[in-house]
């Protein structure tokens, strides 16, 4: 599977925002068998994964620290807005946002 990781660069919006902002692609590999991919609250923690063709299995292993935040899906242009530093535009999905009234 290939697996990418991102960091948001300045300030992203409120999560209600639609506005976009930039993403720095920070790491992009195929990872096999027994490969492991590490990330933090405030390094690489923006990831995304693309099965192969013979499919992938994966486990995410997650630990608290402090307390959390909340949690949304990100849309990632495909085309990166500065290909040399591995800029991409962002913006925040509709996709994992809680119904109204509901609690995330």
């Amino acid at each position: 599977m290939r697996l990418r990781n991102f960091e948001i660069i300045g300030e992203a919006p409120d999560y209600a925002s639609k506005k976009t902002f930039r993403v720095r692609e920070t790491r992009n590999e195929v990872m096999s068998h027994g490969r492991i991919n590490t990330l933090s609250p405030l390094r690489d923690n923006i990831h995304c994964f693309q099965a192969g063709d013979k499919g992938a299995r994966g486990i995410d292993i997650n630990t608290l620290h402090g307390k959390t935040n909340d949690f949304r899906f990100l849309d990632i242009s495909k085309t990166p807005a500065d290909s040399e530093k591995r800029i991409f535009e962002a913006a925040w999905s509709d996709l994992g946002r809680p119904a109204p009234g509901k609690k995330p």
